[in-house]
């Protein structure tokens, strides 16, 4: 599981229609934001694989983690290799 940033409506737009609820329901994470503990716990539904995204990130890293949230830029188109 990761978590990223809210999403833009841009990348909104791009995601819709590609995402899959994955099978077994809404799940509880806890509470843990950035490695660091003290929000309340939230329940979310797992999407199935399948969707490639690009993303923003930044190397700053402290405290045996990554201090920023991934920023989800669009949905790219998935292809596999033969």
């Amino acid at each position: 599981m990761g978590l990223s940033t809210t999403l833009s409506r841009t990348a909104l737009a791009s995601l819709a229609g590609r995402l899959r609820f994955a099978l077994g329901g809404p799940v509880r994470a806890s509470g843990v934001v950035a490695g660091l503990p003290g929000n309340d716990d939230f329940m979310y539904w797992p999407v199935a694989p399948g969707v490639v995204v690009e993303a923003l990130a930044d190397a700053a890293f402290e405290l045996g983690r990554y201090r920023h949230r991934l920023t989800v830029v669009r949905a790219k188109p998935f292809t596999t290799r033969s």
